[in-house]
């Protein structure tokens, strides 16, 4: 093992990312051992993401569970053109099989469970680069269905995922790729037939049931599209945005129970706290109605940071509709004492005070939001109500 990493890797860059300094220590010194000349290490994701654009990294080793950026999280760069085709192998302490269905449908490349010997990780980075060998062409064939999407060119992309399903029929990615250009075109009976049959040459590969659930959610099946997402949930519950798809329908449809379990589940995804997954769950609960449950969230980033102005704007919108006016004024009023020439917290407050009969304090924070955007059309319109002009 050691020979053939020394022959044929050996000039390739790693870059080795874990919080514990005693196994970075460990990785360099096997990877020096299996002969990779060059090892580069980040104590987390952020220092990681920094040195993938300031240096060259041929190969990417990192730990699921981190401060600031999990590895997790890194994935999401793969999105990223400079980072595409950069290997990644991703090693965790925990033997759980919910984050290894997770690691899968992330794409991660390589899932490795410590603790695991010299020998194991050179296995494991063998396997890595025969699988990316393996997928570079059908990669770059599928990214550029993607870039024709992207920039409006739905017939390329359409004959280019044709040509590549006579190449790879049974292939439950290339099956769902067609799936996902079909539906973009407007093809969406078509679209649920070939998402069908991607689900059926692989059970496994969830990405099909959730863009057979997307369909079918646009077409206004909404109980199809929470049937897809739920089975995918049941497979593979840590993917945020499977649960929060799930967790807003259940609210659509009135049930807070299942909403707050799904909603629950996609924090669970994000092994660091994640201001916007959170913001995301609130403002979900505030436009169904639960206001409650919506301002229980917006309190949690006042009682880290109780200058948060986007947050005392949202508490104030959700005690302005529970008719909390006085209370809704106290928050905007802080929120103008960071920001005073924010003209939508101007606005706010100016109709926090007209509903509850402050009409001069309205006036006059309709002006002061048409003095910072004269242009502000809303306020314009609720300054004429008042005024009467």
């Amino acid at each position: 093992m050691s020979k053939l990493l020394l022959q044929t890797y050996q000039n390739d860059v790693f870059l080795v990312v874990d919080d514990v300094a005693a196994v970075r220590t460990m990785l360099r010194t096997m990877l020096r051992n299996l002969g990779v000349k060059t090892v580069l290490t980040a104590t987390d994701g952020e220092e990681a993401l920094q040195n993938m654009k300031k240096e060259r990294v041929d190969f990417v080793i990192c730990d699921w569970q981190m401060p600031v950026i999990s590895g997790i999280e890194l994935m999401s760069l793969r999105s990223m053109a400079s980072f595409k085709r950069i290997p990644f192998l991703m090693v965790s302490g925990v033997v759980d099989e919910k984050k290894i269905l997770q690691a899968g449908e992330s794409e991660i490349d390589g899932y490795l469970t410590k603790p695991f010997s010299e020998q194991q990780l050179g296995e494991a980075v063998k396997k890595v680069y025969i699988k990316k060998e393996r997928l570079s062409q059908l990669e770059v064939e599928l990214g550029m269905i993607d870039v024709y999407l992207k920039s409006g060119k739905r017939e390329q992309s359409y004959a280019s995922a044709e040509k590549l399903m006579r190449e790879y029929p049974k292939s439950a990615r290339v099956v769902n790729t067609l799936g996902h250009v079909l539906a973009a075109i407007g093809k969406r009976e078509e679209a649920i037939q070939m998402l069908k049959k991607a689900i059926q040459l692989n059970p496994l590969y969830l990405r099909s049931y959730e863009a057979l659930g997307d369909v079918y959610k646009e077409k206004g099946d909404i109980d199809l599209a929470l049937e897809m997402y739920v089975k995918a949930s049941e497979v593979s519950p840590l993917n945020v945005k499977r649960q929060m798809n799930i967790g807003k329908i259940y609210l659509d449809k009135d049930r807070i129970d299942k909403a707050k379990t799904a909603f629950t589940q996609a924090e669970k995804a994000i092994d660091n706290e994640s201001r916007g997954i959170k913001e995301e769950i609130a403002d979900a609960y505030y436009k169904s109605g639960h206001t409650k449950e919506a301002m229980e969230i917006y309190q949690t980033f006042l009682d880290k940071n109780s200058n948060d102005v986007i947050a005392l704007n949202k508490m104030g919108i959700a005690l302005r509709k529970k008719k909390k006016y006085e209370e809704a004024i106290h928050h905007y009023e802080r929120a103008l004492m960071i920001d005073d020439e924010d003209e939508v917290l101007l606005f706010n407050l100016g109709v926090a005070c007209y509903e509850c009969g402050r009409r001069n304090d309205a006036e006059r924070y309709f002006s002061q939001a048409l003095k910072v955007n004269p242009e502000f059309a809303e306020a314009k319109g609720m300054l004429a109500r008042v005024t009467g002009k």
